[in-house]
């Protein structure tokens, strides 16, 4: 009798255990909602799948799995690059980059992607654009793609001392290829200090 006791108090406990631990993992199928409170958010979706930025395990560097990087400081030119990547669970994107030219200097509002050009990261173009790795629908294989003239936009809502909010979505082409993929229902709300 004991031992009937014992299993099922010990069953009921580890059906508890598996609730508790699945309300604290965000779905992964879900996008974060589009807010502008500094709540470090970053998702989009590639022919459906939803892309959301993870952090390595098992790594002895633990890498941030979004970063905010500056160009050009301190000239009429300053901008800055958004770079998203997903460490864990891989899908159908790797990573997704936004660069936004002039930032810095024009804030809120919209920025036309035009050529995500192949380059240096240390020189950025004159232009604002979408670059990412992801999964090839035709091939299954990982390659870059980037934006290209006109090919979809950046719309930055919020931008203060405390952070920035906004939503993108754009066509990209494979590079140094003409395979082409679309992004779309992206979004991103960051406060600087915590990012």
């Amino acid at each position: 009798m004991k031992t009937i006791i014992y299993t099922t108090l010990l069953g009921i406990l580890s059906l508890g255990c598996d609730r508790a631990t699945n309300v604290d993992v965000p779905s992964d199928n879900t996008l974060p909602p589009i807010t502008q409170s500094g709540a470090n958010t970053f998702g989009c979706k590639l022919n459906s799948v939803v892309f959301i930025p993870t952090k390595a395990i098992g790594s002895t560097v633990v890498e941030k799995p979004i970063h905010f990087y500056g160009y050009y400081i301190d000239t009429p030119n300053h901008s800055n690059k958004i770079s998203a990547l997903r460490q864990t669970n891989l899908k159908n994107l790797l990573n997704v980059e936004i660069y936004m030219y002039k930032f810095s200097v024009i804030g809120v509002g919209d920025y036309i992607f035009d050529n995500a050009y192949y380059f240096d990261d240390n020189n950025q173009p004159f232009n604002s654009y979408l670059r990412c790795i992801a999964k090839s629908p035709a091939t299954g294989e990982w390659k870059t793609y980037g934006s290209f003239n006109n090919s979809g936009k950046v719309t930055i809502s919020r931008f203060d001392l405390n952070g920035c909010s906004g939503t993108f979505y754009g066509k990209l082409k494979e590079q140094n290829g003409n395979e082409e993929i679309e992004i779309t229902d992206g979004r991103f709300d960051f406060n600087y200090k915590t990012l």
